[in-house]
């Protein structure tokens, strides 16, 4: 949905089903590759879907499903309501919610 997330931004009421995301670049993802100021989700769904990274020799690649990548101060994630099923992540640093999460803040509630 999101390359770069520099500013802030709120996600509310979203499906991302059957989708696929392949890139040579680092900080890949369903949502954000990569968010370093506020990033609001209310009521994500995300099924049968994939994302992958064929990047290497950098150690802050992230692949995930949510964000990517975290690397400023002032990242803040909030994550409330979110479902992902059958979600496949390829790629050096991997995670559900943030690949690979280097600063700021995150919560999450309801995440499934």
């Amino acid at each position: 949905m999101v390359g770069n997330g520099s500013l802030a931004f709120t996600v509310n009421n979203v499906s991302i089903i059957d989708s696929t995301v392949t890139s040579t670049a680092k900080n890949v993802a369903l949502v954000a590759g990569r968010a370093d100021d506020l990033l609001i989700i209310n009521d994500l769904y995300i099924a049968n879907s994939s994302a992958a990274s064929t990047a290497s020799g950098s150690t802050d690649l992230g692949v995930a499903a949510i964000v990517g990548y975290t690397n400023h101060a002032n990242a803040n994630i909030q994550v409330t309501r979110a479902i992902m099923y059958n979600v496949t992540l390829t790629g050096r640093s991997s995670g559900y919610l943030v690949g690979y999460y280097k600063l700021g803040v995150a919560s999450a509630t309801d995440v499934f």
